[in-house]
């Protein structure tokens, strides 16, 4: 097959991936939230007020999410602007799982084409080592019968919006230094490209509930790495003047996002000990940790997708152990930082605080960044093994990895997810037609709520939201029985 053939074959495999995935969320249904961080709701009203919560810090004032004004802020202007523009097209109550599909979509895109940028060092498409990183990345994204254990992109488009995409820019940003690392060359930033990645530090670090761990942990190993290269050449640290020699030799540019970006992190860290929705965590830390490890059992066993992911990853560096070469020796230390990354990442987990929805600490979003290290390394190994592994192997292990991909895909294709929001969406048709402005939906299934709704009065935040997408044309409330 000539290059040329290869990467259309290529690149016809991963529209078609994604034409599949968009397909698959655009008939999930809306979750619970969504009402309350979109209008907003009144407890939601004041991080919207107070983008970097100065009143909580100078006022102790207590309310809800105020280190997350980005996501909050994001998700009102999306949800309250691409439906009405998609009503051009389509029916309001197809503009709202339209919104959400395109929204879904574009951020597993977007975190598929960064895993698979981390992968080959270049983020250009049309290059084969980037083609072959996400085809191998691609099939890993599931949105169907392992959604519950290995799902980077949630049913619920609202931990959508506060885990995965906080966690695809936060790829994003990170990009230039891994690379200028990876190459061993300094690192080279336009004017541009510094105020961009200034202002991608401030939308992180006031977002998702994750990126502040993660950042402080990258940047703590980031500073790791540049010191263990600079004692190995330079001998062990005999006094502090050694340390401050090392600070010294630290790049200057790199250092100065590194700090100002772990400041901020730090800061939204204290900013969250303000949050009134952390006063329902009454489970003590100690109590925490001792349910760690049946969270970690819980993800690991309950599906076959994860646990394989994981043998993967350490089947392929039996085979880099194996071939005993410079490049295989730089991949293994790879492997070994990012597994430190994520020792640290889960033994932080119980410190973020209790859900009672997430009783055992781990569940798929929180371990998220765990996942995301997990595809990197698989993707990062098998790309390697297929380029030097021996000619006599290297079919083999081809042939295992096709059969690996293929497992994935088909493990994907679930007909019943097409009929996840029906229910849904006739409760919604309900409320556009019926002439009562009090409905009594004749279905169980939620509407915009976790839960059925059996008192009408209940029901007014979501009606309202209806009204603004103009699902209905007047303001109507609902009840189920």
């Amino acid at each position: 097959m000539s290059i040329c053939s290869f990467r259309w074959f290529i690149f016809v495999l991963i529209f078609t991936d994604i034409a599949y995935s968009f397909c698959q969320h655009f008939h999930i249904a809306l979750d619970g939230d969504m009402a309350a961080i979109i209008l907003p709701a009144e407890w939601y009203h004041r991080v919207l007020e107070d983008p970097f919560g100065f009143s909580a810090i100078f006022q102790g004032e207590k309310y809800g999410a105020p280190n997350r004004f980005f996501v909050h802020w994001f998700m009102g202007f999306y949800f309250k602007n691409i439906p009405a523009l998609l009503q051009h097209f389509v029916s309001p109550i197809d503009s709202v799982y339209l919104a959400c599909a395109l929204l879904k979509t574009a951020i597993q895109v977007l975190i598929g084409w960064m895993l698979a940028a981390y992968i080959s060092g270049t983020a250009n498409l049309s290059r084969r080592e980037f083609l072959l990183a996400a085809v191998l990345i691609l099939p890993l994204f599931q949105n169907a019968d392992y959604r519950g254990t290995m799902g980077v992109i949630e049913g619920s488009i609202t931990y959508t919006c506060f885990y995965a995409l906080p966690m695809g820019l936060l790829l994003l940003f990170f990009f230039p230094f891994f690379r200028a690392i990876r190459s061993g060359s300094d690192l080279q930033l336009s004017f541009l490209q510094k105020i961009m990645l200034a202002c991608l530090a401030v939308v992180l670090a006031f977002n998702g509930p994750l990126v502040p761990p993660v950042v402080l942990i990258t940047c703590l190993l980031i500073l790791f790495y540049f010191g263990f290269q600079y004692f190995r050449k330079n001998g062990e640290p005999s006094s502090p003047l050694s340390w401050i020699a090392y600070a010294g030799n630290l790049p200057k540019q790199l250092l100065a996002y590194l700090l100002i970006f772990s400041i901020l992190c730090l800061y939204s860290l204290w900013l969250g000990t303000y949050n009134v929705e952390n006063d329902a965590a009454t489970v003590p830390v100690l109590e925490r940790y001792t349910r760690l490890p049946l969270g970690m059992f819980n993800q690991f066993s309950l599906r076959l997708g994860l646990p394989l992911l994981l043998a993967l990853v350490l089947v392929n560096a039996v085979f880099l152990k194996k071939l005993k070469s410079e490049e295989a020796a730089r991949m293994l230390k790879i492997l070994k930082w990012v597994g430190l990354f994520c020792l640290l990442f889960i033994l932080l987990l119980p410190l973020g605080g209790y859900r009672d929805y997430r009783p055992n600490i781990i569940r798929r979003d929180t371990l998220l960044p765990v996942l995301l290290c997990l595809m990197f390394c698989f993707g990062l190994t098998s790309s390697f093994l297929l380029r030097e592994l021996p000619q006599r192997f290297r079919k083999f292990f081809a042939g295992g990895i096709v059969f690996v991909l293929v497992f994935y895909t088909a493990a994907d294709v679930n007909p019943r997810l097409f009929d996840h929001n029906r229910c849904q969406r006739a409760a919604l048709e309900q409320l556009a037609t019926s002439p009562e402005k009090v409905v009594h939906l004749s279905t169980d299934c939620t509407v915009l709520t976790w839960t059925p709704v059996t008192n009408e009065r209940d029901s007014e935040l979501y009606g309202r939201l209806l009204l603004h997408w103009g699902v209905t044309k007047e303001m109507k409330y609902f009840y189920q029985k």
